[in-house]
């Protein structure tokens, strides 16, 4: 049985997200509102949720390779920025997301 689900996961090459369910609450101020009250934005591990509160879509944005840390919009909901775990001496990676092509997606 094994070797058989071996080869499953040889045939699938790309897994893409297309929903979640859950928020852990672990980053402080990590669920968040766009100004216009129209979305909601959270970090689930190292990936950020963009959720239509009207719609239920998602969107999710993927470029970090470690826990998100923390979170924040610009006031006009153009921009997103977040930053992840780092450890010792290692730089922390941040991210600023232009919201545009997530906010039509979703």
């Amino acid at each position: 049985p094994a070797l058989k689900i071996m080869a499953l996961a040889d045939e699938c090459k790309e897994l893409n997200l297309e929903s979640v369910i859950g928020f852990n609450g672990s980053v402080p101020g990590g669920l968040q509102y766009t100004s216009c009250g129209g979305y909601v934005f959270y970090p689930l591990g190292s990936i950020i949720v963009l959720r239509n509160i009207s719609t239920g879509k998602q969107a999710f944005l993927e470029a970090h390779d470690d826990n998100v840390s923390c979170i924040t919009a610009s006031k006009d909901n153009c921009y997103l920025a977040s930053g992840q775990e780092s450890y010792g001496t290692t730089k922390a990676d941040v991210m600023v997301w232009d919201l545009k092509q997530p906010i039509k997606n979703c």
